[in-house]
């Protein structure tokens, strides 16, 4: 595997990655060094409303949803007469798509940006005790302020997203390793030179980062082919969405529902904030729990980067090879993932307490480090589970199933969220909590996803 073109991918965006990552963990620990444990807290839960609006509608969303249809385009155009053909049919196709999702998340930003401060005020999106500590101390106006700072975040990302589909196409993955460390790096000169209210300087800085991101994407997604936007006014506006009609509705179709689709780790994250203690009895717990999280991440990274190089890869194969092969692809990748995800697992044990450890010298942690290791050793026991999903959503996503993978994670995030409350009511650690239901969201995925699977198998689908 490894000296394959796909393997040495999978390295380069593992390696790059990595270090784009260890630099998130870098500015994590800014964070809990240079500001005190309610003021970061304030800057990750300001976050939760811009990240959600993110990871429902652009993170999974988009690339799942519009690469499968851009692939078929592309391999559909293989009979064209020329390179530049194919390359104009894309490059419509995805331009096409990117004005109307940003249509649609500027209308949902711009009811966010008017009603933050009722949204922010909800219970399930924060905890009434949190708001209130943040109005004993004055910074509710702050909260809504870097709030709607970070709104711009998802109009960058979504077209960030987009241009990705065009490179992932070309199989070109470098860029999506190392814009990342742009990103981080932003963030990190911003939290490293905030004074007072510092979470202003440190949302403006993710925001700029953002912008730095989508310019270096555009520059790759031009060398490798994507038309100047003015492409599809070639031939009218109106004439070139009537030619991909039932492309975008197939989009839009597979799209809609996907936003109801949210990975477990994604939504525990955002689960803490609601469900978090009182800052008085255990303030820095938001912190603790994202901190983990990237830990987590941080080593999950190989398995991420195989899905990465994998995906383009099944799309082109079942596109264009017979289903045999299908198969068997998908049963390598899924071998491979399994193995890999047993030393990550292990990794992540081990390497938990080294990273807080490492990251501790930058300056004294202000939220307990046992707990930031204890959380990061607990989520570990779900990475195999991860690993699976990671490559078997693909399958899902290539076949442009529409309502088998949201009946999937439906059931999983259902779980999630019902056994997060029922847990809250017992009094167990809102941290403890968030990453064994987790798991349980895993563990359901997995078994249904398998059935499905296995019935379309047998069937010879």
């Amino acid at each position: 595997m490894w000296s394959s073109p796909s393997g040495r991918a999978v390295i380069i965006i593992t390696l790059f990655t990595f270090a784009s990552r260890g630099l998130g963990l870098v500015r994590q620990a800014l964070l809990v060094t240079r500001f005190d444990p309610v003021t970061s807290d304030l800057l990750l839960a300001a976050n939760k409303i811009p990240e959600n609006i993110a990871q429902l509608l652009i993170m999974g969303t988009i690339i799942t949803s519009v690469l499968p249809v851009a692939s078929r385009i592309e391999s559909h155009s293989e009979g064209d007469s020329s390179q530049v053909d194919k390359s104009e049919n894309t490059s419509k196709y995805l331009y096409i798509c990117l004005l109307s999702i940003l249509t649609v998340i500027g209308c949902i930003n711009l009811i966010a940006l008017i009603f933050t401060p009722e949204l922010l005020s909800l219970p399930f999106v924060t905890n009434p005790e949190t708001i209130q500590n943040f109005a004993s101390k004055g910074l509710l106006d702050d909260y809504y302020l870097t709030t709607r700072i970070l709104l711009i975040g998802p109009l960058l990302f979504a077209t960030q997203s987009i241009l990705n589909v065009f490179l992932f196409l070309k199989k070109r993955f470098m860029v999506y390793s190392w814009a990342g460390l742009v990103y981080n790096l932003f963030t990190v000169l911003g939290i490293w030179v905030a004074r007072d209210r510092g979470y202003i300087v440190a949302a403006w800085s993710m925001v700029v980062g953002a912008m730095a991101t989508v310019v270096i994407y555009s520059w790759d997604s031009r060398r490798s082919g994507l038309r100047d936007i003015r492409v599809i006014f070639k031939g009218r506006l109106t004439a070139n969405i009537v030619r991909f009609r039932q492309d975008l509705i197939q989009t839009w179709k597979l799209f809609l529902p996907r936003i109801f689709i949210m990975d477990a780790v994604v939504l525990a994250n955002l689960l803490i904030t609601p469900v978090a203690q009182p800052l008085t009895q255990r303030p820095g717990q938001i912190t603790a729990v994202d901190i983990s999280l990237s830990i987590y991440g941080a080593f999950f990274i190989v398995i991420t980067s195989l899905g990465t190089v994998f995906f383009p890869d099944l799309a082109k194969i079942f596109n264009e090879k017979p289903r045999l092969e299908f198969w068997q692809t998908l049963k390598k990748y899924t071998k491979n993932a399994l193995l890999l995800s047993v030393g990550v697992s292990v990794l992540t044990v081990i390497g938990a307490p080294v990273i807080v450890w490492v990251f501790s010298i930058l300056g004294k942690f202000k939220v307990n480090k046992d707990y930031i290791i204890m959380l990061a050793q607990i989520a570990s026991v779900g990475i195999v589970l991860r690993a699976i999903k990671e490559i078997w959503s693909k399958y899902f996503f290539v076949r442009e199933r529409v309502w088998q993978p949201v009946i999937i994670e439906g059931v999983g995030i259902v779980a999630q969220i019902g056994g997060t409350y029922c847990l809250c009511l017992m009094n167990i650690d809102a941290g403890i909590n968030v990453v064994l239901t987790m798991t349980l969201h895993l563990v359901i995925w997995v078994v249904l996803a398998f059935g499905f699977m296995y019935r379309d198998w047998r069937n010879g689908v």
